[in-house]
């Protein structure tokens, strides 16, 4: 028989590099992905065995707080965020290309079933999806944002994606 009290639901605070990216819309999304070879044989009618010959991990969230930091993240933008003191004052964020694609600690706090904090925490990944930004009278803005996470080979091979703790 099943525990109501094991199904979760509730938000989670989203971090990027240690700074925390505000709200966001749909919650975050982590999906760990993995691709198989089946040794098939003549003389068995399904495969002897299976296995692993890629892993993708990647996790999904939308920035509902647009700003520029979070624009930076997004897009990839090499430069950082310069103010300008006026009158008038700027901060500017230059858009611009770059020939590698920026580094990111990701780490999701939310709630575990046993009613602790659950902290997911992804060493490296890397904002890989084109993401637009929508100005409408009638709609609120959001950034969305796919971020592919690598193995940090440093780490041992059950860690190296990251890791996933509850604590009080």
């Amino acid at each position: 028989m099943g525990t109501c009290s094991n199904i979760l639901h509730g938000i989670a605070s989203v971090s990027v590099d240690g700074s925390d990216v505000g709200y966001t819309e749909g919650g975050v999304e982590i999906e760990k992905g993995f691709e198989v070879f089946e040794k098939l044989v003549d003389q068995e009618l399904d495969a002897c065995d299976i296995v692993p010959t890629q892993y993708t991990m990647i996790a999904r969230t939308q920035f509902a707080e647009a700003t520029l930091e979070n624009l930076k993240i997004a897009w990839n933008e090499p430069s950082s965020i310069v103010t300008t003191v006026g009158p008038p004052s700027f901060r500017t964020l230059n858009l611009g290309y770059q020939q590698t694609i920026p580094e990111h600690e990701l780490i999701f706090i939310g709630y575990s079933p046993a009613g602790l904090q659950r902290k997911f925490t992804l060493w490296r990944a890397k904002s890989i999806d084109s993401s637009a930004m929508s100005l409408q009278k009638t709609e609120k803005v959001v950034i969305p944002v796919t971020f592919r996470c690598l193995p940090d080979v440093s780490k041992i091979e059950a860690e190296r994606y990251g890791k996933v703790d509850d604590y009080t």
